[in-house]
C-alpha cells in the first residue's frame, strides 16, 4: 500500500494550523530550529549597561550585520503547528507563535544600547544593499516535498510607521496593517469614512503600488539597510518592519534598501536626531499617542535611555 500524502490548512480564531503535506513517516524532530529567533522589532527595556563592544565604532558594528543569519532574526507568524503531527517547521526566517525568543547578535545589542547616538549611522545605511544571511521566505513549509510547498504571497507595501498625532503623514508611504484607513479624513471632518471612500482609497493605493513596483525585483534576503531600518524603529519607538507577516501566508515587503519612498521618509524624519531630540520625541509619544501601545513603549524607552525623566500621562489633545 502506497503512503498517503495530505495537505490541509485550518484557520481558527485568527490562528493558522498548517496540517502538512507529507507521507506516512516518523514526525520531524520538534526540537528547537534555526528559525526560533527573536524579532528585532520587540522593545527591550533592560537598563543600558556597558558593553564589551563599547569602543567599536557604530559603522563597524553595522558592517557586522552581514553575518546575521536566521538564528539572529525572524518574523513572528500566527501559525502554531506545521505538519500532520504538528512537528514540522517553517522556512528559515519565520517563527511560529510559540517559538522562543533567542538572544540577538552582540552587534545588534550594542547598536540598540547606543540609542540616539547610533541613529545617524543607521539612517545613513538605510540604502545599504549588502546582503545578510537572513532569507525572506518564498514558500512554506520547507519540510514538504518541493512539489507541494505552498508559495507565500509577497507584495511591496510601502509601509512606514509614524505617530499620526505628532507627525504629518510622509508622502508615498502608508501606515502599517491598514491603520492608514483609520486616519482617512472625511468630507465632514468628523466620524469615519464611508465604505465607498475606503474602497476607492484601497483601489488607489493598489494602483500606486503596482505602478511604482513594476520594475522592482523582489528581494530574497534582508539587506544591511533593512536590518538598520528595523533597529532604528526599536530605538525611536516606531514599528518599522522591513518584512511584515500578514495572515495568512502573506509577506508585506517594506525594505528601504529597495523602496526609496520608505528610505526617504525615515531619513527625513530621523536624520537629524540628537539625544535631546530623541528624549523629547519619546515624551511626545507618551503624552500624545495615536494608540495606547505607543505611550507604553515610549515610557519603557525613556526608562531605558533616560532614567529618571518625568513622564507625562496621555492627553486628549
Amino acid at each position: 500500500m502506497r503512503p498517503r500524502t495530505r495537505c490541509l490548512i485550518i484557520g481558527v480564531a485568527g490562528l493558522t494550523f498548517f496540517v502538512g503535506c507529507r507521507e506516512s513517516a516518523p514526525p520531524v524532530d520538534g526540537g528547537a530550529s534555526p528559525t526560533a529567533v527573536a524579532p528585532l522589532q520587540s522593545t527591550q527595556t533592560t537598563p543600558v549597561t556597558v558593553s564589551k563592544l563599547e569602543a567599536v565604532p557604530t559603522s563597524e558594528l553595522i558592517d557586522r550585520l552581514v553575518d546575521l543569519t536566521s538564528w539572529n532574526y525572524g518574523i513572528r507568524t500566527n501559525i502554531i503547528a506545521v505538519g500532520e503531527h504538528g512537528g514540522g517547521r517553517l522556512p528559515e526566517g519565520l517563527l511560529m507563535m510559540q517559538d522562543p525568543d533567542p538572544v540577538p547578535s552582540e552587534a545588534v545589542q550594542e547598536i540598540v544600547r547606543r540609542g540616539a547616538l547610533a541613529v545617524p549611522e543607521l539612517v545613513a545605511h538605510l540604502g545599504d544593499t549588502r546582503p545578510t544571511k537572513v532569507p525572506i521566505a518564498e514558500s512554506m513549509p520547507s519540510n514538504l516535498p518541493s512539489s507541494l510547498r505552498m508559495p507565500i504571497n509577497r507584495d511591496f507595501a510601502y509601509e512606514y510607521d509614524f505617530n499620526s498625532r505628532t507627525t504629518k503623514a510622509p508622502p508615498g508611504v502608508w501606515l502599517p496593517s491598514g491603520r492608514w484607513l483609520q486616519e482617512m479624513p472625511t468630507s465632514a471632518g468628523i466620524g469615519k469614512p464611508s465604505d465607498q471612500a475606503i474602497e476607492a482609497a484601497l483601489e488607489d493605493q493598489m494602483l500606486q503600488v503596482a505602478k511604482r513596483s513594476a520594475n522592482l525585483r523582489m528581494p530574497k534576503v534582508y539587506a544591511v539597510g533593512d536590518i538598520c531600518f528595523d533597529l532604528l524603529g526599536r530605538i525611536v519607538n516606531r514599528q518599522f518592519e522591513s518584512v511584515r507577516y500578514q495572515p495568512s501566508m502573506c509577506l508585506e515587503i517594506n525594505c528601504p534598501s529597495v523602496l526609496k519612498e520608505v528610505r526617504e521618509a525615515a531619513t527625513q524624519e530621523w536624520g537629524g536626531l540628537t539625544p535631546e531630540l530623541h528624549r523629547q520625541r519619546l515624551l511626545d509619544d507618551a503624552a500624545r499617542p495615536d494608540e495606547p501601545s505607543r505611550a507604553e513603549k515610549a515610557r519603557q524607552l525613556l526608562e531605558r535611555y533616560y532614567p529618571g525623566t518625568p513622564v507625562p500621562g496621555p492627553s486628549g489633545k
